[in-house]
């Protein structure tokens, strides 16, 4: 494997290089620059020769944007990952928000799995990317077939791999997040990575290699149209689903989702009994209902993780990962739901404790629905 790597660059943040590049050292980085920084803005403009830039004699392809943040050990984590899925395109960060790659990484967590399969039609998380470099060179003049003014270059990456047949996985953990620095194309939500470093502990060195046979089954469940597909989404305070149906032609960003309450019948959920078993055990220092829509979206995630499990057979579900790890990456992705599904004023109206006991909340929802227990276990409820 010989990785080829390259930053993709806007000059108004060349502050933010150096610290980019010495996370990176060992891969010795290249920076593209936008060919045109004072023309509108368009990340598909440097996108175009981003990918065009692969070395001579590469197998692998990395493209970063300038504006993330490896993990400490990224250099060895991506070229880990790489060798265990050398055939895939492999997202190296997830944005916590988005409609669908959202809940197939916070799924996929939730079933134990390091990879999560990703939407073959939701826009390609591109801040940070690696594609086999015959791939990475079809992209490059893909892209150069699209007007500069279409802008946004992740949904022509996610279109190429579609046509193409290449398919995209996600890292768990994610090995980048966002700087969190404004956006040059308006794009106005704050977005971070899916799971943040502290949330999982240290990887051993087969991380990226546990339960290498659960993809078809977790690709299925994101690919399958004759079954009803849906995610479930954590957004303004409230727990919703949002039923998937992209072969109708519905756009992914549509902003239709249904209320949690009126519509888990159609996931094959009574919602009666996700009330019950919240009721039976609140979480002090979390307002009722702030809990209930937490403790709902958790318990929606983790009965799909125990129909995933129950689809798959035994020896697809190991080796498993350490149970610290599996554990890190749940309270991860439920953590993450937590600081973006809430609005601003209920999240600044809980303090630290709070907080980690509605994370406390989400994590005890997944567990009981995956394990069919009904009771919040006492411990969890709180801290």
């Amino acid at each position: 494997m010989r990785l080829s790597t390259v930053i993709m660059a806007h000059p108004a943040r060349a502050a933010l290089l150096p610290a980019l590049i010495d996370a990176c050292a060992g891969l010795a980085p290249r920076i593209v620059f936008d060919p045109d920084p004072a023309g509108p803005p368009s990340p598909l403009r440097t996108a175009k020769r981003a990918w065009a830039a692969v070395a001579s004699g590469a197998t692998h392809h990395l493209v970063l944007q300038d504006d993330v943040i490896p993990v400490a050990g990224f250099v060895e984590q991506v070229c880990r990952a790489i060798e265990a899925k050398p055939e895939h395109g492999l997202a190296l960060c997830v944005n916590w928000n988005s409609p669908h790659n959202s809940y197939y990484a916070r799924r996929a967590a939730a079933v134990g799995s390091p990879w999560a399969p990703l939407s073959t039609t939701e826009w390609m998380p591109t801040l940070g990317l690696v594609l086999p470099a015959d791939a990475a060179l079809g992209l490059a003049a893909h892209l150069h077939r699209v007007p500069d003014d279409f802008v946004d270059e992740d949904e022509v990456v996610v279109e190429f791999c579609r046509i193409r047949g290449l398919p995209v996985v996600a890292a768990l953990p994610n090995l980048v997040d966002h700087a969190g620095v404004p956006s040059l194309t308006a794009h106005y939500l704050v977005s971070h990575a899916i799971t943040l470093p502290a949330d999982v502990p240290p990887l051993e060195e087969g991380h990226w290699s546990a339960m290498a046979a659960a993809e078809p089954f977790l690709t299925e469940r994101v690919t399958d149209v004759s079954r009803r597909r849906y995610t479930v989404e954590l957004w303004d305070s409230e727990c919703s689903l949002r039923f998937v149906r992209d072969e109708a032609g519905e756009a992914v960003e549509h902003p239709f989702s249904w209320y949690w309450y009126d519509w888990c019948p159609l996931a094959g959920i009574d919602p009666r009994e996700i009330v019950a078993a919240y009721r039976e055990d609140a979480t002090p220092g979390v307002p009722p209902e702030i809990g209930l829509e937490v403790w709902a979206a958790g318990f929606l995630l983790g009965s799909d993780a125990a129909t995933t499990m129950r689809d798959a057979p035994a020896e697809a579900l190991s080796p498993a990962l350490p149970p610290a790890t599996a554990a890190g990456l749940l309270r991860g992705v439920v953590a993450s739901w937590v600081r973006s599904g809430l609005v601003p004023e209920d999240l600044a109206d809980l303090d630290d404790p709070a907080r980690a006991a509605l994370v406390d909340l989400g994590v005890a929802a997944v567990a009981a629905a995956r394990t069919g227990r009904r009771r919040v276990p006492t411990a969890a409820a709180g801290r």
